[in-house]
């Protein structure tokens, strides 16, 4: 059924571009795709390269955002029938395989109804994530998505004195050796599935299928996430935000403030009436964290849980 929905939309936005240009004639999605391909493993998920950077552009200058728009929603489907191919003999745990046919089913509703053009355009967050998990940048885990990444310590190495700087340098050279590669964590406000997982059993699931990838990818060296969620001034706001924290630190993983940032500010006071009032009182400020888990103390904990059900 979801080979037969993907060549039906297929069919139904090329016939839509056809009769507005022929940009797949100038333009191919062939190329478009061998740029993708040729991205480096470790890369954020946003990415975008300056050739295709330019590519971009000349679609945009010379048919608009409507066919660009059009354009994207095309090279979504056919990123899709290459993944749909390719998935059954890679090296991914059979649940991971699962959440990303979920995905590819999500991405193709969203395919079939009238979203805003804005959702499939660069500017978008909600297009960069679609792009990165049909194309394999993202890995879905289910509270989570991740990719390779480098852990940015220069952005929060000098952010809380010397005692900060010590404890992240001595943590960096005898815990992770390294600071690339790592996973990184994503939450997609796009993904339904996803926002139903982030409770306390939801996050056990993810944490899980990231020691399963870690166990077969031996060279990343752990997992990180940045968050407003991390504060711990949020303790005194709403309770509830506070497990995520206190569990990785409770199973080995470090903490450390990052600081605010104009993202925190946005995300965290856009969803919360009481947020916005300590805010304006001066007795808030969004700020980010960032949690670090050596893959040793995350397999760690997830051998001790598994020992715990026996």
């Amino acid at each position: 059924m979801l080979l037969q929905d993907v060549h039906n939309i297929s069919e139904i936005i090329k016939r839509k571009i056809e009769n507005n240009a022929i940009v797949l004639d100038r333009y191919p999605l062939y190329k478009y795709i061998e740029i993708l391909r040729t991205y480096p493993e470790v890369i954020d998920y946003n990415y975008v390269s300056s050739e295709l950077e330019i590519y971009v552009q000349n679609i945009l200058e010379d048919y608009g955002q409507n066919v660009m728009a059009l354009y994207h929603k095309l090279l979504l489907i056919n990123l899709i029938k290459s993944a749909i191919t390719r998935l059954p003999g890679m090296n991914l745990p059979g649940d991971i395989q699962d959440l990303y046919l979920k995905n590819f089913n999500r991405i193709i509703s969203d395919l079939s109804q009238s979203e805003p053009i804005e959702n499939y355009l660069y500017s978008n967050d909600k297009f960069f994530k679609k792009l990165a998990i049909c194309n394999f940048r993202l890995i879905p885990v289910g509270a989570r998505k991740i990719n390779q990444s480098k852990l940015p310590i220069k952005k929060f190495m000098f952010k809380k004195g010397a005692r900060q700087f010590i404890d992240i340098m001595w943590f960096v050279l005898f815990e992770l050796r390294g600071i690339v590669p790592l996973y990184i964590g994503h939450i997609d406000s796009n993904d339904a599935n996803l926002k139903s997982e982030l409770n306390k059993e939801g996050l056990h699931r993810a944490y899980i299928r990231i020691v399963e990838l870690l166990k077969i990818n031996k060279h990343i060296k752990g997992y990180f996430g940045t968050s407003w969620l991390l504060d711990p001034q949020l303790d005194q706001i709403n309770y509830r935000h506070r497990y995520n924290r206190e569990f990785c630190i409770r199973n080995g993983a470090k903490l450390y403030y990052q600081g605010p940032s104009r993202e925190a500010r946005k995300n965290s006071l856009k969803t919360s009436a009481t947020r916005r009032r300590l805010f304006e009182e001066g007795k808030y400020i969004p700020t980010d964290y960032v949690v670090i888990w050596s893959r040793k103390r995350l397999i760690k904990w997830a051998e001790e849980k598994a020992l715990a059900r026996v």
